[in-house]
């Protein structure tokens, strides 16, 4: 993503895709160090930690929810890029 206050494509955040129940989405970066969490699904990551723009690279990202009473975990990578 590019968060460079164009307007476009400047947050990371989950896309519902079915009836699931979203619980938190987390990324870390490359040494582990968790940049942001949120239990808001509407919220999302704007490449900053603690109000520092983060580094172009790749962060990992873990997604929790909920479907059909099952715990549903999920995780990848993301880019930033500028």
């Amino acid at each position: 993503f590019t968060p460079n206050s164009d307007g476009l494509n400047d947050q990371f955040k989950p896309v519902r895709l079915g009836d699931e129940t979203f619980i938190s989405l987390a990324v870390y970066n490359r040494w582990g160090e968790l940049v942001f969490l949120t239990e808001d699904e509407n919220a999302g990551w704007d490449g900053t930690f603690s109000g520092k723009p983060q580094e172009l690279g790749t962060y990992i990202w873990n997604l929790q929810a909920i479907c059909k009473d099952q715990s549903l975990g999920r995780s990848g990578t993301v880019t930033i890029i500028r």
